[in-house]
């Protein structure tokens, strides 16, 4: 059994001069909770904690970026204990072998994921249209580059017609007004007869988890046939990728998705097969080896021609300085 509370954690992390801001210490004391309420009644050992971040993987579907966010407030506890056990366990994210597409979803991807809908069990047809349709709404507001954070602390007075403002941020660049359409605004608009409290993707418990929101997206993925991993930051990666794709500049996804530097969305950016492809396409040894290619063609072709009016005009496609 684990007996620490958030209170003595903060004092002793701020005694080693490691200060939680109020977006930090929120986010600290859920997954502290959370960590809490597994040993409730399990001894806090080495082999607990193993099967502690199985539990997280398998039931919370959390990153391995996430469970690095569990694995140092564990590590914060054993300190507080005097505890030496966790000093060399490693981090997740260290040795992950990296997938180009890994977190990136394509549009027909994010579309199959709206579509799909959940019966709940024990629950009223009414419940269920109420919790899918939130989900739902959350998952079209992802979609616009949001970050997790950005989203469960959205609330109603932050949201106009046009735009949504994001005032959560830590730097001054992630606070920004973000467009949204007519259409999702109404969306979200519909949402606030659902809710009791300020948050406008509030619970009975008050805002969002992001490990819940980890666990809907993980069963949606399966309805729909999803093989990727599909979290709550795939669809930043994927909106960032997908600008790009349409053309936009670095610093225009960075001003949208709110970094505070252009190397950080640079990080985002995976180069897909479709872009490689055009990159080699576009490469002036592989134009000029086609256009030797269509020229040996069309000369093959002039052969066979007996028109003479044909043969000249397809003589000035060939040279066409010969005018």
């Amino acid at each position: 059994m684990l007996s620490v509370t958030f209170t003595e954690i903060a004092k002793f992390l701020e005694k080693r001069q490691y200060k939680l801001d109020r977006h930090n210490a929120d986010c600290y004391k859920s997954r502290l909770n959370v960590i809490l309420q597994y040993f409730e009644y399990r001894k806090f050992t080495r082999d607990n904690i193993d099967l502690f971040f199985i539990h997280l993987e398998i039931v919370r579907n959390v990153s391995p970026a996430t469970k690095d966010n569990y694995l140092k407030i564990l590590k914060h506890i054993c300190k507080f204990r005097k505890s030496k056990m966790l000093d060399e366990y490693t981090y997740f994210n260290r040795n992950r072998e990296k997938d180009p597409d890994y977190d990136v979803l394509t549009e027909e991807e994010e579309k199959k994921l709206i579509k799909v809908y959940f019966a709940g069990l024990g629950s009223s047809s009414k419940e269920c249209k109420r919790i899918n349709y939130r989900y739902t709404t959350a998952i079209k507001v992802l979609g616009l580059g949001l970050r997790i954070s950005e989203l469960t602390h959205l609330e109603w007075n932050d949201v106009r017609a046009d735009h949504i403002y994001i005032k959560s941020g830590k730097t001054f660049a992630a606070r920004r007004k973000v467009y949204i359409t007519p259409k999702l605004y109404n969306a979200i608009q519909s949402l606030e007869r659902f809710t009791q409290h300020n948050f406008v993707f509030g619970s009975r418990q008050g805002k969002m988890s992001g490990d819940v929101m980890n666990q809907e997206l993980k069963k949606r993925a399966i309805a729909a046939g999803i093989s990727k991993r599909v979290t709550n930051h795939s669809f930043r990666h994927s909106a960032i990728n997908q600008a790009v794709q349409h053309g936009f500049s670095d610093r225009y996804i960075q001003s949208h998705v709110g970094h505070a530097s252009v190397r950080s969305t640079q990080s985002y950016i995976h180069l897909g097969l479709a872009e490689s492809k055009r990159i080699v396409e576009s490469s002036p040894k592989y134009v000029t080896k086609n256009i030797e290619k269509a020229k040996s063609l069309l000369k093959e072709r002039i052969d066979k021609i007996a028109d003479p009016d044909k043969i000249k005009a397809l003589n000035l496609l060939l040279n066409p300085n010969s005018v």
